[in-house]
């Protein structure tokens, strides 16, 4: 069995995985031998295997951070407001964030003027995908998740779709051109997505319309 699990997968398609993106091959063999998990964090990470990182953290946060507040926090002794729960996500995603920049390679990253433009036009297709997302909440979720009460009519499905792809253009966009802020988009994208299709936005217990 050890051998079984120690052995790199030679599936044609995943071979072929390893040749594209030789970091997800290294990223396979460090997660069946611990001992490479200290080397792994130390060296530097390129922009690619940085940003899909980025992409796992942002969708893997909010049921972690949400089951950690409904079922862990003492709310009772500690008397925390429920409305103020969402900054546990806000401080959890800037943590991540700003470890997921500490450990790339920052000289990889394309300096300059163009980058800041590109930023901010980015910026711009996000933030209107958020204004998107805040539409979504008002129609589509409720305590049982999202879009539970059909029939809805197909431009509500469109729309869903126009949005969403604002949030992963930008996050796609920022990355290709190399702009420092394509991990911030990457990770604040996937985890709306997931926060509201994956988990339907958990039933909308917080005062936050995401």
């Amino acid at each position: 069995m050890h051998s079984l699990l120690t052995k790199r997968i030679e599936i044609p398609g995943v071979t072929k995985l390893y040749s594209k993106m030789p970091w997800l091959a290294e990223v396979y063999s460090t997660l069946i031998h611990p001992a490479k998990w200290a080397a792994f964090i130390r060296r530097p990470w390129p922009i690619g295997k940085a940003f899909c990182i980025a992409v796992v953290v942002g969708v893997m946060v909010p049921p972690i951070i949400s089951s950690f507040i409904q079922h862990c926090l003492p709310w009772s002794s500690f008397m925390l407001p429920w409305r103020f729960s969402p900054s546990v996500f806000v401080a959890a995603l800037a943590i991540l964030l700003g470890l997921l920049y500490w450990q790339v390679e920052r000289a990889q990253f394309r300096p300059g003027q163009r980058a800041f433009w590109v930023t901010a036009a980015a910026g711009l297709i996000w933030t209107v995908g958020v204004i998107g997302s805040v539409w979504c909440y008002d129609h589509h979720v409720c305590m049982g998740g999202h879009m539970l009460h059909p029939p809805y009519p197909a431009w509500h499905y469109g729309l869903d779709v126009a949005w969403s792809l604002c949030l992963v253009g930008a996050a796609v966009w920022t990355r290709l051109f190399r702009a420092p802020s394509c991990l911030t988009f990457a990770m604040l994208s996937s985890f709306v997505l997931s926060y509201r299709f994956l988990f339907g936005s958990f039933g909308a217990p917080y005062a936050w319309p995401l």
